[in-house]
């Protein structure tokens, strides 16, 4: 049996933090969380990032054990836009490299462009 942790607006829109369910792969999963909860997933489902166990995945017939973790959150781009250049963000849930701080303000002289330090 897998948790399957919802973040963000699909937690508010969903009604569920935390559901535990049953399945061999994680689409089997995802076939299996009530029809509330996959209604949201498919209203953001070209913005949907899976992470089972805090890594990434996309194959949704990677195989899960008993007491996998999936973390379902939604992808977020934004930033400051320099002709081609915009600034996109990936927020997983845990955090991948929590000494990573993005501070607005100053990049190569744009005010309010973000960079890391």
């Amino acid at each position: 049996m897998a948790v399957v942790r919802l973040h963000g607006v699909l937690r508010e829109e969903a009604g569920f933090r935390e559901l535990e369910v049953d399945g061999a792969n994680l689409g089997e999963v995802l076939q299996k969380l009530p029809e509330r909860v996959r209604e949201v997933l498919g209203r953001y489902s070209k913005y949907l990032v899976f992470l089972v166990d805090g890594r990434v995945i996309r194959d949704m017939s990677t195989p899960l054990k008993r007491g996998d973790v999936v973390d379902v959150t939604i992808f977020v781009g934004g930033g400051w836009g320099f002709g081609s250049r915009i600034v996109h963000c990936l927020i997983s849930i845990p955090p991948i490299a929590p000494r990573v701080r993005i501070r607005l303000g100053g990049a190569r002289g744009h005010p309010g462009a973000p960079h890391l330090w």
